[in-house]
This record gives structure tokens, sequence and C-alpha cells, in this order.
């Protein structure tokens, strides 16, 4: 007979749908920033402009907000940031990344060139046979100031790419440009932190066919997170790495009873209290929504050992009497533990700060050495190996 003591592992999901439904719940917010818009008189406005939003201009003055379309007006943008016109394609708004002799805008997935006096020029990646044919476009647009054409051909279909050719051809014709990005800073870094709750599940066992201990654990633990995001601004927005710093925790303990004849019989119970820092890194990917934020992970992680206390406890009921046996840190648990996290996260943006959810899977090796005692009576001291199962939950609130 084998017994787990641990909290209730329906807690977890407990709290993860009464958070989940609850954030739901909350009024959330678009992300306004301080920007201007221009009216087709010419006039210029000053307001707080939703930057989530780019086939529309949304902008608020005070408590109002107000929308208006690529035909109400002939541009807007942000300071330091974005800019966007509607005098380029009828009825749409463009992003001017580049604005020059030659030209470079944006649309979604979409890229357009433009040279002075010409016509405008749309590139955009295909699959199949034509997934190559805007590499052939901008030859034939750069043919006349390009040093080496055979560059083209290892060009990716990205806007940090093309905005490299499109300042090349500007300067080798000697013209003015203006790259509306270029103040932007190269790396970002939002901090954050977090508490939640992890639910582990593990086995130490070393292929023994006669179970003598207990092996099999379950742990419902507290955990502190602080979170730091790196992304780059004139790169990409939706992908970026996020590092974590995590106080990992396992307090847990498992019996087993067992008789041996004649009339023997035991009760063993393993106790282990394990602390660890833990250090996460992720590839993040950030989902396009409005006024809320989904993302999707993955990474590694890697365990540094800080505490460990294990012990196990002996009760030997023979007859009428009871001896009691106590071992103490049988086990050492100091090798490294490597292992891998994915995960999702929901969450709501609040202004200048995004409150959000982070559901996580970590499966990770957990191995320990069992020391074995001096009189020979517990032979445990063979490496004992178990694939470390961890689902958590955290609420994290982090910088924009």
């Amino acid at each position: 007979m084998c017994k787990f003591h641990h909290p209730g592992t329906g807690l977890l999901f407990l709290f993860s749908t009464v958070w989940i439904v609850s954030m739901d719940r909350l009024p959330a917010q678009a992300d306004f920033r301080p920007g201007y818009l221009v009216y087709n008189s010419g006039d210029t406005l000053r307001a707080w402009i939703n930057v989530e939003k780019t086939h529309v201009c949304e902008f608020k003055l005070g408590r109002e907000k107000k929308q208006l379309g690529p035909t109400e007006i002939t541009g807007y943008g942000f300071e330091n940031d974005r800019v966007f016109s509607s005098t380029v394609l009828s009825g749409r708004f463009l992003e001017v990344i580049v604005d020059g002799f030659l030209s470079l805008y944006k649309s979604d997935n979409v890229y357009y060139i433009k040279k002075s006096m010409d016509t405008l020029i749309r590139l955009e990646e295909k699959q199949g046979t034509e997934s190559i044919h805007w590499k052939g476009i901008l030859r034939l647009v750069l043919k006349d100031c390009i040093d080496r054409p055979e560059d083209i051909a290892t060009m990716r279909f990205s806007e940090s790419d093309l905005l490299k050719k499109v300042i090349a051809y500007n300067e080798c014709k000697q013209e003015n440009y203006i790259e509306y990005k270029n103040s932007l800073p190269s790396l970002r870094i939002r901090p954050g932190l977090g508490f939640g709750t992890g639910y582990s599940w593990f086995e130490l066992r070393n292929g023994e066919t006669v179970t003598v201990i207990p092996t099999k654990f379950r742990s419902l633990d507290p955990i502190p997170v602080l979170l730091l995001n790196f992304y780059s601004p004139k790169v990409q927005n939706r992908i970026s790495i996020q590092t974590e710093i995590q106080w990992k925790r396992l307090l847990t303990s498992s019996e087993i009873e067992f008789s041996q004849p004649p009339n023997k019989i035991l009760n063993r119970e393993t106790m282990i209290n394990l602390s660890f820092l833990s250090l996460p890194v992720y590839v993040k990917y950030t989902l396009p929504m409005d006024k809320k934020t989904m993302a999707f992970y993955f990474g590694f992680l890697y365990d540094i050992l800080l505490h460990q206390k294990t012990k196990v406890l002996t009760a030997e009921y023979l007859d009428q009497t009871v001896n009691h046996t106590e071992l103490i840190d049988p086990y050492d648990f100091t090798l490294p533990q490597f292992g891998f996290s994915t995960g999702l996260s929901y969450g709501l943006l609040l202004g200048k700060i995004s409150l959000s959810t982070h559901l996580k899977y970590n499966f990770q090796g957990l191995t320990a050495d069992s020391l074995l005692r001096k009189d020979g009576k517990f032979a445990y001291h063979a490496r004992r190996s178990s694939l470390w199962n961890r689902m958590s939950l955290v609420l994290a609130i982090q910088m924009r």
C-alpha cells in the first residue's frame, strides 16, 4: 500500500479557471501613446493614439475617443516612432519606413517601394514558384545603382533586409532620405513580477522490481518569479526573449507499507524538502490582439540547488513491539538539473502595464545519489533518476 501526502491537485485547476475568467471580465485598455495626426487641410493635432490599430487612426482627447479613416486625414504618427500615410495608396494607411528618392512602405506583411515621381510597386512573398518574384522586381528597381546585385539572391523578405537595400540605394544616388524608426532603441527590456503555484509529480526509481521504499511523490508549492523580456523595436515586436528567475520548492512525503514473513509489517516514509533557483530562458511569440495579449513560448531551464533535507522513517511492527529507525539525508540532489519548458500566457493591457496569467509545463531530469549507511541495513546507494513533471500557474504584472 502506498500513500502520498500532498494538497489537493484540484486547487491548481480551480485557481486557473478563476484567474482566467476574472481577467477576461476586467475592462481591458488599448495601448494609447503620444502622437499626432495631420488633417487634409494641413492642420496638425496632438493626441494620444492607439498604437495597435493601423487601418484606422483611433485617438483620445481627454476622455473622448474618436476614429478617423484614411480619407479624413493625410496621416498620423508617434513621437520618435512609426509614421503612417494615406497619400501613397488611396483608401489605406501605409507605414512609412523610409521616405526619400526611393521610399519603402509597409502594410501588414506586404511591402511597397516607390521612386520619386514613379508608380508604387508592391512586394509580396508568395508560395510556390512565385516565392522569389519580389527579388526580380527589386533587381529591376535597383539596377541603376547597386554594387552587388548577387546580394539580392540571399535577402530575406523582412523589414530589416529591405530597409538596408533602400538606404544603400538612396546613399548610392546621393539623395536625402528619412528613416523614421531610426531613433528607436535597438533593445528594450520589460521587467515584471509574478507569483503563482506549481504542481509536481515524479518518481525516484532505479529499475527495482520490488519496492521497499517510497518512490512516487507529488507536491504543490508556491512560485515567486522575476521576469525580464528582451525585444528589439527596430526588428520585431512579436518575437522576444524572456528570462526568468524563479524560487522553486519541493516539499513532499510518501509512505509505503508492506509485510515480511512470518509476521512482520514495515511502514516506511520518505520526506523530501528541496529548494532551487530556477533559470528558464524562452523564445516568446506574441499574437497580435486588440486590447488583450496572448503569447506562446518554448525554452530550456537550469536549476541550482539552494537547500536540501531528506529523511527516511521506518516503523517495524513485530508482534506487540514497534521499532522506529530514522535515516537522515539519504539522498543527495546536488547534481545539475536541466530541462525544457513550454507554455502560454493570456492577459490584458492596462495602460503602461500588462496583467497576465502564465500556464506552463516543465519536464526535466531529477537525479539523486542515494547514500549507503555504514551498517548496510538500507541498500539505497544506487543513483536514482526521474522525469520531473511540473505544471505551474503564475499571475504576473509586467511593464509594456
